[in-house]
């Protein structure tokens, strides 16, 4: 893997190998060079967006066998012509945009209601 890190410490270049272990139903994953997680101070569960062989990624970074990873689904490897064993390009940064969540209503209704219930313990 080679890494070329750029001036802008919010963003790096590398170049990685595609992995998926054997067995069913495991993942493929692009492991993220411990050079550019410690760069860019990536930890499992921040969200980075950026670019792989050139096709814009968004995802989660996560953590396993003491390495950071992200996962690249198969629908993004079909895109890119790539499958596991192959060596891509990726950019990465720190994914800093608003995340929406939208709650359920009954669950809105619940955490209401439990609020108002608080009032009188």
């Amino acid at each position: 893997m080679n890494a070329r890190v750029s001036l802008d410490k919010r963003k790096s270049s590398f170049t990685t190998k595609l992995v998926r272990p054997e067995g069913v139903g495991t993942w493929t994953f692009a492991p993220i060079p411990v050079d550019i997680s410690d760069h860019v101070d990536l930890k499992a569960k921040m969200r980075v967006r950026g670019t792989i062989d050139g096709v814009p990624l968004r995802s989660s970074v996560m953590a396993g066998s003491g390495e950071l990873f992200i996962v690249i689904a198969k629908e993004l490897r079909d895109k890119i012509g790539r499958q596991a064993g192959d060596v891509v390009k990726m950019t990465l940064g720190l994914d800093a945009s608003n995340t929406t969540v939208n709650i359920p209503t009954d669950l809105k209704k619940g955490a209401i209601h439990e609020s108002e219930s608080k009032d009188f313990v």
